[in-house]
C-alpha cells in the first residue's frame, strides 16, 4: 500500500521535473528571439513561476542557457547526423552536417554568448555522437574521401572551429560555406601532410 507521504514525495518530484521543462521551454523562447539577452526574470514569469523556482532548478544564467543550447542541439543536431549518415558521399555528409551546426550556431548567437564556454559546450554535445560520427568517417576513408590518419575523436574539434570563428556579425552563409570548403579540402587524402599524434 502506497503511503500519503510517499504520494506526496511523487507528486513534488513530478512538479519539479514540470517546472524545470517550462522553465526551459520559456528560456528557449526567450534566449532565441530578439538579441537573445532576456532577463531571468522575464524567463520566470513567460513560465509561470517564481524567480526563486527558476534559481532553484538552474543556479544562475550560464546553466538554464546550457540546458536550452543542449535541447536545441539534440531536437536539430540528431535529425542532420541521420541524413549526413544516409548520404552516399559520406564526406559531403560530413561537410553538410558541419554547415548545419553553424547555421544553426549563427542563428542564435545571444543564446551562445549566455552559455559560457561556447566551445568547450559544443564539444561535449558533439561527443555525445561519436559512435555515429565514427560510422561516417570509416564509410568516407574506404571511399577514399578523407584521410586516413582522421579518427572520430578528431571531428568535433574539426566542427567547433570554424563555429568559434565564423558566428560574429556579418558572416554570410556564403562565408560559411567558403571556410567549410577550405577546412574540409585540408581533409582529403591526396597530397595530404601526416598528422602528428594528438599527444606529441
Amino acid at each position: 500500500m502506497v503511503t500519503t507521504g510517499r504520494l506526496d514525495v511523487a507528486k513534488r518530484r513530478s512538479d519539479a521535473v514540470s517546472n524545470a521543462a517550462r522553465i526551459v521551454a520559456a528560456a528557449r523562447r526567450v534566449f532565441t528571439r530578439g538579441d537573445g539577452l532576456g532577463s531571468l526574470e522575464e524567463i520566470a514569469r513567460e513560465a509561470g513561476v517564481g524567480i526563486a523556482t527558476l534559481y532553484r532548478h538552474f543556479a544562475h544564467r550560464e546553466a538554464l542557457a546550457s540546458a536550452v543550447y543542449t535541447q536545441i542541439f539534440d531536437d536539430e543536431f540528431a535529425p542532420a547526423l541521420e541524413k549526413a549518415r544516409l548520404d552516399p558521399s559520406p564526406v559531403n555528409g560530413l561537410r553538410t552536417l558541419a554547415e548545419s551546426l553553424l547555421a544553426m550556431v549563427s542563428r542564435i548567437q545571444g543564446l551562445i554568448a549566455s552559455a559560457g564556454n561556447f566551445p568547450a559546450v559544443t564539444d561535449d554535445l558533439l561527443r555525445r555522437f561519436t559512435d555515429p560520427l565514427h560510422e561516417i568517417v570509416v564509410k568516407a576513408q574506404k571511399a577514399g574521401e578523407l584521410r586516413t590518419d582522421i579518427q572520430a575523436d578528431d571531428v568535433p574539434r574539426l566542427f567547433v572551429m570554424p563555429g568559434a570563428g565564423l558566428t560574429v556579425p556579418g558572416i554570410t552563409p556564403g562565408a560559411h560555406r567558403r571556410y567549410i570548403t577550405l577546412v574540409f579540402d585540408a581533409l582529403r587524402p591526396d597530397h595530404a601532410t601526416p598528422l602528428p599524434p594528438v599527444t606529441a
